[in-house]
């Protein structure tokens, strides 16, 4: 069937009829879904024109969704903390998380621990840390920084969500005045028990080869990354076990960790960020 907006449109109002409290989000993934669709048809010359996507009855056909969103939240009962100040861990909690994680004594504490404070520190998405090998860690000397020498850890990332092209990004942290939460203090507890208590061999460092495929979250294998379910199982029950109420898991420490920088800096701008 060739796509066109009319029978998009028409598609998109079965699917309300059927389930017309479904999300604005989820009706734009049926729409991506089509507009693929499309864009295939339109490479092979089946199709001509503007993409649906720029028609006036999809635009209004989503506006309308849109401004119904308060009265599905409503029908739905959903939970008005969501998006608000109560939503997410607070600053005193980061010590929480931490030494939860901590008094667990083994790798996989430990690893989620890392995982933690590395997303709240660096503002890592999930699949940034899932994905990083240890190649793409370093340290980089920071000059002027005051009596005693100051190491930055460095997390190259190369390819992410928004960066298919291979850009050169970058995850920066430094030691925090207190070692409970202090994300280079995670990464060398993990990588001690790593190497010198769970057993793993110290990785061959004598060519590129041998070692640049080794993850730093590994599973099983360290030559296998930690799994989303993984990551969001660990995450989620620390928050359900310390009562921290957040509809976000694997991205609360990306935006809880932005709102703590604003809160710092301007109590004003605090507010309207989480508002």
């Amino acid at each position: 069937m060739l796509v066109s907006e009319a029978k998009l449109v028409l598609w998109l109002h079965a699917i309300l009829k059927t389930n017309p409290q479904m999300g604005l989000e989820n009706l734009q993934q049926h729409v991506s879904a089509v507009i693929d669709l499309w864009r295939d048809q339109n490479a092979r010359g089946l199709v001509v024109g503007e993409s649906p996507r720029k028609g006036a009855a999809l635009k209004g056909l989503l506006r309308r969704h849109k401004r119904g969103k308060e009265d599905r939240k409503k029908f739905l009962s959903i939970d008005k903390g969501i998006g608000t100040l109560a939503d997410g861990y607070r600053q005193a909690d980061v010590l929480r998380i931490a030494n939860y994680f901590f008094e667990q004594g083994s790798l996989l504490g430990l690893r989620s621990r890392l995982d933690f404070l590395l997303g709240h520190a660096m503002l890592c998405r999930s699949e940034d840390k899932r994905n990083a090998l240890l190649a793409n860690l370093c340290m980089y000397e920071l000059e002027d920084e005051g009596p005693t020498r100051c190491h930055a850890i460095v997390l190259n990332l190369t390819q992410s969500k928004t960066n298919q092209e291979g850009r050169n990004e970058v995850g920066v942290t430094v030691r925090h005045k207190d070692v409970a939460q202090c994300p280079v203090g995670a990464l060398a507890f993990y990588l001690f028990h790593r190497f010198h208590l769970f057993g793993e061999d110290f990785p061959d460092l004598s060519t590129n080869q041998a070692w640049y495929s080794i993850f730093l979250f590994r599973d099983r294998s360290k030559y296998t990354p930690l799994t989303y379910a993984q990551q969001w199982k660990a995450i989620s029950t620390c928050f359900a076990d310390l009562h921290i109420q957040s509809s976000k898991k694997t991205h609360a420490m990306r935006g809880q960790g932005e709102i703590f920088r604003n809160k710092r800096s301007n109590s004003l701008n605090y507010i309207n960020l989480i508002t």
